[in-house]
């Protein structure tokens, strides 16, 4: 049985964070790593790590633990686990993950009969802004103590009306944690979070995504209407 541990938060500017679900450790990520991990060899034989995690060799050894193993990935020459290529990636690029986002949120709105999101640079700069902010301190209110909304002053934009999805996903069982799918079962089993996907005052959206050294991967959609 796959298992998806979720925590969400959704916000629009002024208001109060709601929290919705309590978190829960999904995975080993952050342990050790072995001392026969050739973090190099890893990145080199699938493409996909190399892409997503560069040499990084923490990353790269909480792949394997949460994904990797299970995956039939080798961590090192002659290790006798599994495949020494796969063809599947676990992880997507930002661009990627936004564009993906991009495309199931407006066929769920078309499906309501309302009219699709444009994707925006104000929002995605913002949203993967939030997602890394969201490691430090998963809340509608920053780091820094100031609100969300703050963000979109920072690089200069008007705040406008916007809104914001948070999503704190550690995964269980070989899914992966930055799955569209799974994203969109989180924030449509919320009825604040799917008002938002689904609000026709919205015209722009951004889709941002985090994966943290503990394998837990933090998602933010940000709305805006201008």
């Amino acid at each position: 049985m796959k298992k998806v541990f979720v925590r969400v938060l959704f916000g629009i500017f002024a208001a109060g964070a709601i929290f919705l679900a309590d978190p829960a450790s999904a995975n080993a990520a952050g342990s050790k790593p072995d001392p026969k991990f050739d973090h190099k060899y890893y990145a080199d034989t699938y493409a996909d790590l190399k892409s997503a995690f560069g040499y990084d060799r923490d990353d790269l050894w909480n792949h394997y633990v949460v994904f990797g193993k299970k995956e039939g990935r080798k961590c090192y020459p002659g290790d006798p686990n599994g495949k020494t290529v796969l063809g599947a990636s676990r992880f997507m690029n930002p661009s990627d993950f936004a564009k993906a986002m991009l495309e199931q949120v407006n066929a769920y709105r078309a499906s309501k009969g309302i009219a699709p999101l444009q994707l925006s640079k104000k929002c995605l700069d913002v949203a993967n802004v939030r997602a890394t902010e969201c490691a430090t301190k998963f809340s509608h209110t920053r780091p820094n103590r100031t609100s969300f909304g703050s963000a979109y002053t920072d690089f200069g934009y008007t705040e406008g009306y916007v809104c914001e999805n948070c999503a704190k996903i550690g995964i269980a069982e070989g899914v992966a944690a930055d799955s569209v799918p799974v994203a969109m079962e989180v924030f449509r089993s919320s009825p604040k979070h799917d008002a938002a996907m689904l609000d026709p005052n919205y015209n722009f959206a951004g889709f941002g995504f985090y994966t943290a050294n503990d394998g837990n991967v933090y998602m933010v959609q940000e709305f805006s209407n201008d």
